[in-house]
């Protein structure tokens, strides 16, 4: 070998011995460089002079055997690691413990009968705690370390519940496991935003259990149900029970609509004067600004001036129409219109953009049934005074499609 080969292997040497997990515990032998595959495969053993028995925790030096391991590491650029690492078993010479051999262990490396490093492993339970199983798959391959979403829940699944301090300020609501099938009771710490933890069910039994082991809380705040105020009573006498920001906003907006529909008539007549007062000042505005605009009139007298029957929802908008063209006409502006007809600004738009009116179109099929071919035989039937029993069985004997429900319906027709 060169000696510009000779420095140049040097070098590398020495740049893998930097990304190592552990150069403490690792020893570098060898790398090899796959390109077409963009693999690179680290050679590495284990320098550990003893390792303790995970029993007894007894330190053994004799060893039993050697066996390589291969373990995904963090990817490098374009390039997947792999680290074949030589371990070894010892004997456990402690003859009160029962285990006999054991494979070393390399806690900063990897865990027992792991098959990826504590790093990459630690990658991953980041993944999938920020982005799910689907999404966090995605990611991983594109960082060159693709796992399925079942790894990924199973890495989240093993981590160990994050510790938490009793919260003073306790958030106390009902969640859906699965919709009218099964629910459970999240509790909430309101001063750091963020839950604490989960009950399965919605029962006070639950909740005053939870609250008798967690001492500390001093406001519990809660929806209106009985079953948590009593959870609460029974679990935290002392603590303050407070109704949440939602429910309130929800309760209150449940009672306006109540009295707003009772004054419908009030409200209708109030939106009306608004209605003309606005009118009237775009009538002031525009003859300030030179322009030829004829005398706002109540709709109702330019609907009735049109004699156009208002039987139906067809026959106003029909109409509706027509008045919206006659002010676009005398220069009132879209909003102008809108406030006069009572119409939303799009839908006066959509009618400028269409000179005509366009008729309401049905269906081709509209006012037919299944059972509509066999009206003849129905209409003997009940002139004959007979029941409907049996009607379905007859019809279907004829050919009738439909169901029972579609045969009623017609009939009620």
């Amino acid at each position: 070998m060169s000696k510009w080969n000779n420095s140049f292997f040097h070098l590398n040497v020495e740049l893998f011995n930097e990304l190592l997990p552990n150069r403490e515990h690792l020893q570098l032998q060898d790398y090899q460089v796959d390109r077409d595959q963009h693999v690179i495969t680290i050679f590495v053993c284990s320098t550990q002079s003893s390792n303790p028995c995970p029993l007894c925790e007894q330190r053994a030096k004799q060893v039993h055997s050697r066996y390589r391991l291969i373990l995904a590491d963090l990817a490098w650029a374009d390039y997947r690691i792999g680290i074949e690492i030589t371990v070894r078993k010892f004997f456990c010479r402690n003859s009160r413990c029962e285990r006999r051999i054991f494979t070393e262990r390399l806690p900063d490396v990897m865990e027992p009968w792991a098959r990826r490093t504590q790093r990459l492993a630690e990658q991953l339970y980041e993944i999938a705690l920020g982005l799910g199983g689907a999404a966090g798959t995605k990611l991983s391959k594109k960082i060159h370390c693709g796992v399925s979403r079942n790894t990924l829940l199973r890495l989240l699944f093993r981590q160990p519940l994050p510790a938490y301090e009793v919260p003073k300020t306790l958030g106390v609501d009902d969640f859906a496991f699965c919709k009218r099938l099964s629910y459970g009771t999240i509790l909430v710490d309101l001063d750091a935003r963020k839950p604490i933890a989960l009950l399965k069910g919605r029962d006070a039994s639950l909740l005053a259990e939870w609250l008798r082991q967690q001492p500390g809380v001093e406001v519990l705040s809660r929806d209106r149900s009985p079953v948590y105020k009593s959870g609460m009573s029974q679990g935290a006498p002392n603590a303050i029970q407070v109704a949440d920001r939602f429910h309130l906003i929800h309760n209150l907006a449940e009672v306006l609509e109540q009295v707003f529909r009772s004054h419908n008539s009030d409200l209708r007549h109030i939106t009306s004067t608004h209605t003309d007062h606005q009118n009237r000042e775009e009538l002031e505005r525009s003859r300030n600004q030179g322009e030829s605009i004829e005398t706002v009139e109540p709709l109702s007298t330019v609907l009735e001036r049109l004699d156009v029957p208002m039987k139906t929802y067809y026959q106003r908008r029909r109409a509706l129409h027509h008045v919206v063209w006659q002010l676009f006409e005398q220069g009132w502006s879209t909003e102008a219109i809108a406030r006069y007809t009572e119409m939303s600004i799009r839908t006066v738009q959509r009618d400028l953009n269409k000179p005509k009116h366009v008729e309401h179109q049905h269906r081709a099929d509209y006012g037919q049934n299944l059972a509509s071919p066999y009206r003849d035989y129905i209409l003997q039937r009940c002139t004959l005074g007979h029941r409907c029993v049996g009607l379905l069985a007859e019809l279907q004997a004829q050919g009738y499609k439909g169901s029972d429900r579609t045969l009623r319906r017609y009939l009620k027709w």
